[in-house]
């Protein structure tokens, strides 16, 4: 599961590469991830993790068709 801490050290990482690079383009594009990367830190901040929100609610198991597959031999 990916965390909020996760995204922040990502933009903390492009944000350090924006600095090291002399190409402008290049370090507008590094601000760019880091502004997104601190924005889905943000989002993920204000949910509850997966699963214990609504813990009765489970993803359904799916199951192979074995008969409609065999009758296609």
């Amino acid at each position: 599961m990916v965390t909020p801490t996760y995204y922040r050290q990502e933009a903390e990482h492009c944000r350090k590469l924006a600095a090291e690079t002399k190409n402008v383009q290049l370090a507008d594009q590094y601000r760019k991830s880091a502004r997104d990367y601190e924005a889905l830190a943000e989002e993920l901040d204000g949910q509850p993790p997966p699963n214990q929100a609504y813990p009765c609610i489970q993803q359904p198991v799916q199951q192979q068709q074995a008969k409609s597959q065999q009758g296609k031999k």
